[in-house]
Parts: C-alpha cells; structure tokens; sequence
C-alpha cells in the first residue's frame, strides 16, 4: 500500500491546508487541453503537539497560514494537516496574534511528521521538536505504539504496561523511540522515574484496537505546584 492509499485509510480527522492558488491551477486546467494537465503536488503530513509549559494557549501558523479552529492548550494536539514538501515556516502565535517562536521546518515528499512545542527546563523560550513518523501498518491483530519524552523536568523517561515489562527505557527529554507491535487490547501504561522507580504517573485503560497507530507523550512538569502544569501522558492515534 502506497502513501496516499495509506493517508485515505486514516480517519476523517486528517486535514489539509487552503490551498487557494492550488485550486485555481486545477481549475484553470480543466479548461485547457489535456496536454496541459498540473500533476499531482509534492506533499507530506504534520501533526502539532503543545507540550510547553511556559507558553500560554496558542496558534499554529504553516507558511503564514493558520492551521487551528481555536486555540491550542498545552496538552492540546492538532492532527495531521497536508503541506507541500521542502523548508516550511512553522510558527506559533499567542492570543494577541503576537509570533511566539518561528523556524523553517523541513519537509520530504511522502512523509510524515509529528511538531512538538516545548521548552528547556526554566526557560520561557519555547522550541520545536520534529520527529518522523513511521506510518506502516502493524502485522494482523496487532496495535503499534511509541514513546516520546518532552517533559523539561522529568528526566529520562521508562513506559511501562501497568503490572507488566516496560516497553521502552531512559528515553530523555526531547527523544522519541522507534514505533514497537503491541497486543490490541484495553491496558494502562506507567510513566516511570528510572533512577527511582517511581511511578509519576498512570495512563489508565488506554483501548489499543488492532491495525491502528499510537503516540504516548509526557508533557508538563514533575517539580510543580500549579495542577494545570503537572506531568500527564497523553495518547495520541497517528492512524
């Protein structure tokens, strides 16, 4: 199955960008003979992840364009939107519409991405992580699921099935494992403190359906007295 055999299969909740001057090419087309037919746009997929504690609800600008309904809270997700490929400007924007943090990300043709925005451990700066995502499907009754750390405090990072083997080890801030199969059932996972062996915190009866793709990522703080900011892990369905 080719990439945008794999893109169709994915839910309802893949978006694309207004693409004006794409429209009016096609349209333009239409009426010209078929030897002047426009082929298909180079394009990739992006997911956005708000994952930084010192940056209030924001934006998402991709080449000037906004991609967000509404504003985005920290743990908020936004899921994949369709971009051409090559050096796109990803920004975000506060409530005042004033820019918060610019940088060109970089895009391949056919791939897809997953943005995180987070920030240093007691700096306001906020910062991107881009990390590829292997969208392949998982073999027959299987789940795929990976691990990503963007917790400024917390350390390295073990996630663990509840009462059972961890599933991934000492991943440190701003990393990602590989994708791994999973069995597809209900199940919880454990954050834990590697060095400790504490757990920091649950993700309860997590439901893994078989053939599809998940994203477990720990945003917030562990050293904090302000609920809101406090360490979550968060599940994510890339597919």
């Amino acid at each position: 199955m080719n990439f945008y055999q794999n893109l169709k299969t994915m839910s309802l909740k893949t978006m694309k960008l207004p693409l004006l001057c794409l429209a009016l090419a096609v349209t333009y087309s239409s009426c010209s003979d078929d030897d002047n037919i426009m082929p298909n746009p180079e394009t990739a997929i992006v997911s956005v992840f708000h994952a930084s504690p010192s940056t209030d609800s924001l934006s998402f600008y991709l080449d000037a364009k906004k991609v967000n309904a509404k504003l985005v809270g920290l743990g908020d997700s936004i899921n994949y939107i369709e971009a051409f490929i090559g050096d796109r400007v990803a920004e975000i924007k506060g409530k005042d519409g004033k820019s918060i943090f610019q940088k060109s990300i970089k895009l391949e043709k056919d791939k897809a991405y997953s943005l995180f925005i987070t920030n240093e451990k007691d700096k306001d700066d906020a910062e991107y992580v881009q990390i590829s995502d292997d969208l392949t499907n998982p073999a027959e009754g299987k789940a795929k699921i990976r691990f990503v750390n963007v917790s400024p405090d917390a350390g390295k990072l073990n996630l663990a099935i509840a009462g059972g083997a961890d599933l991934f080890t000492e991943k440190e801030f701003k990393s990602a494992t590989e994708f791994k199969e999973i069995d597809a059932k209900k199940q919880s996972f454990n954050v834990v403190d590697p060095a400790s062996k504490a757990v920091l915190f649950t993700l309860e009866n997590a439901d893994i359906k078989a053939g599809k793709i998940y994203t477990i990522w720990v945003k917030g703080l562990k050293d904090t007295e302000e609920d809101a900011l406090e360490i979550e892990a968060m599940l994510y369905n890339n597919k």
